[in-house]
């Protein structure tokens, strides 16, 4: 096999002698294990064999009923202390030694399977003696090579399309829901051993190598090279395998370490015609001259140039987890899949398969584990949960530091000027959701903490537009691409979408926006939509958004839910212009009446939910719930009768009282000027129905508490009109 490697040296496997296996006929002789009860309890919480490198495997000796399948048959597990017990004991005699040596060196041979005593044999692809199936005979290392005992946990595997579970996204990787790569100046050293084992910055950090490329803090440490492909699709074998292992970063990356990822590309014969890329030709030309000690033979090949080939081809791929295809094994790999095959020349594959030959693991089946088929992520996808979950909304890793203002100070400071990184930090003090306490401020009374302001009256007016002309629409938010979704990173959030149609107008908070005519006024802006009038501001209502658990909380404490209606600010209440006379005042006689709303863009109601018996929730809410399983990213009338009134009529009911402040949005991009209503009552719903409605968000789709930096937080009374 052939090996690209990382930094300025690699790693050679130790050579050993060639083994000679003696046969032996051993008498198996069945004890009761009373006697090692106790043994057995302690090692039973272990269950791990020890691995090369300090790191450890999971014993998987398991079926159905999760019972080791060492214990049900009597085996002692591994431990030092058994291999060397058996290692200075020696092969019992099978007449005259006594039962305890007898069962224990039972035990040796079935985790180990070859005599002890007797030295190693390196593994191998061709040899009868060494090839894969006898793999786990050779070194107590592969016990998880061996294929009765992992091969439900093994690869390669072959995959059945059919098989794939569909996912929107992958498991959202910093960069890209792909594995791919940043940029990367490492330099490719290339070596060659019977396997293809790519170690990659084998040194210390700071010691004059360069860093591993890396992806979601995963340090590629080996390029592995394999004529014909290990994977397969559909039973279809492919001409070459790249295989890019990746393992744990940090201060220190050490050569041979546990691989937790690997992306495995698949290359096509495509005969003389393709144009191969750069990387592939100057390693092709150099690969028969590798040798078992690494060096730059390519010389002046980085990563970059390897990376700018396959990251185009991570757009849609499959996924399972395995193991490494060489020993020792190593289990809980995550493998990546491209479905996209990269076509290259003939001369590219008869380079590499008259250097290495045939250098294949065979396939195992997939069994009981999911197979994945994923699709890569909008460079601006932002989830609730994992790299690109809330905790960075404001980081780097998004393009153009588009969402900044739901970050920390410091994300601010990447902007470009002195201005942009103002207005960032001012949001930044207005986001939302909040905190709502509700001891309300009186005279001489200290509470310790900031108390909530009493506004008096502050009436809602609500206009039902032509929301009876059209039902509401339900989809999913985040899930446009495919079905299910179900990834638990994601931002799903139901919807309802409001019908009805408006034409914002240009609004200024003192005046301005005035029109010839009360009526002209009423033709430019054409809102047909559901609409709210507040403090002289009309709203227009967009979407119905519902959060599980509630995204605001009361004195510290969630609800199981939050209704938030949306609305934006498409026109004013109108009075005479100021200063308005016969002459004109700049051809305009009505303007906003003041004071007005109309530095808030956004109106947010918002009604937190109770959780109550099954069937007492509102109609319409029962019936979103009873349909929520057919909700899909496409906006679809699912209950042709129901209409915006509806909703409505119960939300009127809840709204005597309630808190306000100025926020923001509660997701990206988290703009501010955002006016929120809190209605004091919580809304009463059935258990069975909110059940159903958080199902959808998968990994809850609430954004955490936000500080409210000296922001006033008020209550008020309304008069529905």
């Amino acid at each position: 096999s052939m090996v690209v490697s990382f930094g300025p040296t690699g790693h050679q496997r130790k050579t050993s002698v060639v083994l000679i296996l003696i046969g032996l006929s051993i008498l198996s002789v069945t004890h009761s294990l009373e006697d090692m009860k106790n043994k057995f309890d302690d090692l039973d919480s272990q269950l791990l064999v020890s691995s090369g490198h300090n790191s450890l495997q999971e014993l998987s000796m398991v079926d159905d009923d999760d019972v080791p399948a060492w214990k049900e048959e009597g085996y002692e597990p591994y431990s030092d202390e058994l291999d060397s017990y058996v290692t200075a004991s020696g092969v019992p005699d099978p007449l005259d030694d006594d039962s305890v040596r007898h069962q224990r060196y039972d035990s040796w041979l079935q985790n180990y399977k070859r005599i002890p005593n007797v030295p190693k044999q390196l593994w191998s692809y061709d040899n009868a003696d060494t090839a894969p199936d006898v793999w786990s005979s050779l070194d107590k290392e592969y016990l998880f090579c061996d294929p009765d005992l992992a091969k439900s946990t093994s690869s390669p595997i072959d995959i059945q399309t059919a098989q794939a579970q569909n996912q929107c996204y992958g498991p959202s990787f910093e960069i890209q829901s792909a594995p791919v790569w940043g940029s990367s100046s490492a330099t490719l050293s290339e070596m060659f051993d019977r396997s293809f084992v790519v170690d990659v910055a084998n040194c210390r950090a700071g010691e004059g190598c360069q860093a591993a490329p890396t992806v979601d803090n995963l340090a590629l440490e080996r390029i592995v090279f394999h004529t014909p492909s290990e994977h397969k699709l559909n039973g279809e074998t492919f001409d070459m395998e790249l295989q890019f292992m990746h393992c744990k970063s940090g201060p220190t990356l050490i050569a041979n370490c546990r691989p937790e990822m690997g992306v495995a590309l698949l290359l096509k014969d495509a005969g003389a015609s393709p144009v191969d890329p750069p990387f592939l030709t100057q390693l092709a030309m150099t690969v028969k001259d590798v040798g078992p000690d690494p060096r730059e033979l390519a010389k002046g090949l980085q990563f970059q140039a390897v990376a700018d080939v396959i990251n185009p081809l991570l757009k849609q791929f499959y996924s399972y987890t395995g193991s490494t295809t060489y020993p020792p094994c190593y289990q809980r790999v995550k493998w990546y899949i491209p479905s996209q095959v990269l076509e290259v020349s003939s001369s590219i594959i008869a380079a590499f398969k008259a250097r290495e030959g045939e250098n294949v693991r065979p396939a195992f089946t997939l069994g009981t584990r999911p197979l994945l088929f994923l699709n890569a992520e909008r460079a601006d996808h932002w989830t609730y949960r994992g790299p690109r979950g809330q905790s960075n909304w404001g980081s780097a890793r998004f393009p153009w530091l588009a969402y900044t203002s739901c970050g920390k100070p410091e994300d601010c400071e990447q902007l470009p000027d002195q201005a942009t990184r103002t207005t960032c930090l001012a949001s930044q003090k207005a986001q939302s959701p909040i905190d709502i306490y509700t001891n309300e401020c009186q005279p001489n009374v200290d509470w310790g903490r900031p108390c909530v302001t009493q506004a008096g009256l502050r009436p809602l007016q609500w206009n039902a537009g032509n929301s009876m002309s059209q039902p509401l629409k339900m989809y999913l938010k985040d899930c446009s691409t495919c079905k299910p979704c179900s990834n638990v990173n994601n931002a799903y959030t139901l919807t309802l979408s409001v019908p009805g149609t408006s034409k914002p107008v240009s609004l200024s908070p003192g005046g301005g926006g005035g029109c010839d005519s009360l009526e002209a006024c009423k033709t430019a802006t054409g809102y047909d939509s559901p609409t709210i009038t507040y403090q002289n501001s009309i709203y227009a209502l967009r979407e119905i958004l519902f959060h599980t658990p509630s995204e605001h909380t009361i004195d510290g404490v969630a609800a199981a839910g939050e209704v938030q209606l949306v609305s934006e600010l498409v026109d004013c209440v109108k009075c005479t212009c100021p200063g308005w006379g016969s002459a004109g005042y700049g051809g305009q006689q009505w303007c906003c009446c003041a004071p007005n709303n109309n530095d808030k863009k956004v109106l947010i109601q918002s009604v937190l939910l109770s959780r109550g018996k099954p069937g007492s929730a509102p109609a319409w809410f029962s019936a979103v719930a009873s349909v929520a399983k057919s909700v899909s990213g496409e906006a679809l009338a699912l209950l042709p009768d129901l209409y915006f009134r509806d909703v409505s009529m119960s939300i009127h009911a809840t709204m005597s009282t309630y808190f306000f402040y100025d926020g923001s949005l509660s997701a990206p991009p988290c703009s501010p000027q955002v006016q929120w209503l809190i209605v004091k009552k919580p809304l009463e719903v059935g258990s069975d129905d909110l059940a159903a409605i958080a199902a959808l968000s998968v990994g809850g789709n609430a954004r955490a508490v936000q500080p409210l930096n000296g922001r006033v937080l008020s209550v008020a009374g309304t008069v529905q009109l």
